[in-house]
């Protein structure tokens, strides 16, 4: 068997899998606005990219009701305030925000520098269920 005949009956078989009729999809189930407020919710929180920050200073602001979080450059203020809310359980009371320059760093002759990041002073009401959950 040639290959052109070859590939006249693999053509074949295509087109005639083609012209059968599609099998029908399943209606997706619907979602509550609860399950899908806790769907994007966790998805922000993700995108976001939260980490807390824990240094000497920052321990320091907990005693002031204060949380300090890493997050992405991008992130408003809305969407760190629905995360927090949606991770936590929690609103806040305050959020400041505060863009961190990248910093230059040298291996060898190599000069390259740190990624630009965003900080984040969350004030909430109860520190200490942040942390237990943190």
């Amino acid at each position: 068997m040639s290959l052109l005949s070859l590939s006249k009956k693999i053509l074949k078989r295509e087109t005639a899998d083609t012209d059968k009729k599609p099998a029908k999809k399943a209606a997706p189930l619907k979602k509550t606005k609860k399950a899908k407020a806790q769907a994007t919710a966790s998805v922000i929180a993700g995108r976001l990219g939260m980490q807390p920050i824990i240094t000497e200073k920052t321990i320091e602001l907990q005693g002031h009701d204060t949380l300090v979080i890493r997050v992405k450059p991008d992130a408003t203020k809305p969407q760190i305030a629905s995360a927090i809310e949606d991770e936590f359980g929690q609103k806040p009371l305050a959020i400041r925000t505060a863009r961190m320059t990248p910093k230059t760093r040298r291996r060898g002759a190599t000069k390259g520098r740190t990624n630009h990041w965003k900080k984040a002073f969350v004030k909430v009401k109860d520190i200490q269920s942040l942390i237990s959950k943190t």
